[in-house]
């Protein structure tokens, strides 16, 4: 029981960490942001309790630090390249709405046929303009076709999940390389 207790502390301090940087970097709220968050900790106590497993049978020996410190650069590489994919795909995917405002929305990457006409017809007009002249956020389905508009989210949740629990696995498999480390016994001349 306190090794569950340990290890949702753990999961929960790793996302309060850096001001709440895993949690701001989650898909806008439209996408269910809560559901990505709190899909990306159960996975990660899951993740917490699978090398506590692991940890149980081993030794303190060198070659189990090795390896957890190999897997840890494994998953910061990985981790990485899933958080640029994800901010590219951000970048991509969303767009600010007011025009000029700060809240990100999702938008598809199929214009309906009207959104295409629209756009032939005033070119140079940001996407944020063009949502707006079909009656704002709550209509953006006028613009972008239903399936493409839930590609997208579904691409966004995808990708944050796996850099936020790859990443995040890298600093639980350092932690145990650094805790195994501390319960060995010193060595003495």
């Amino acid at each position: 029981m306190k090794i569950l207790k340990y290890g949702l502390q753990l999961v929960a301090t790793l996302f309060a960490a850096f001001h709440g940087f895993l949690i701001k970097m989650s898909p806008p709220e439209e996408v269910r942001q809560s559901a990505s968050v709190g899909i990306a900790s159960f996975i990660l106590f899951i993740v917490f309790l699978f090398i506590a497993f692991l940890a149980r049978g081993k030794g303190t020996g060198a070659k189990y630090r090795i390896w957890m410190c190999v897997v840890a650069l494994g998953c910061v590489v990985l981790g990485t390249i899933f958080f640029f994919t994800y901010q590219g795909k951000t970048y991509r995917l969303t767009f600010p709405y007011p025009p000029g405002g700060q809240q990100l929305y999702v938008k598809g990457e199929v214009l309906t046929g009207e959104a295409k006409e629209w756009s032939i017809n005033h070119p140079g007009e940001t996407v944020s303009e063009l949502v707006a002249s079909f009656g704002g956020v709550s209509f953006k389905d006028r613009v972008w076709t239903h399936d493409s508009i839930g590609k997208a989210e579904m691409e966004l949740t995808e990708f944050y999940v796996l850099f936020v629990v790859i990443l995040t696995s890298a600093v639980l498999c350092l932690l145990e390389g650094l805790l195994t480390l501390s319960d060995a016994p010193m060595h003495t001349p």
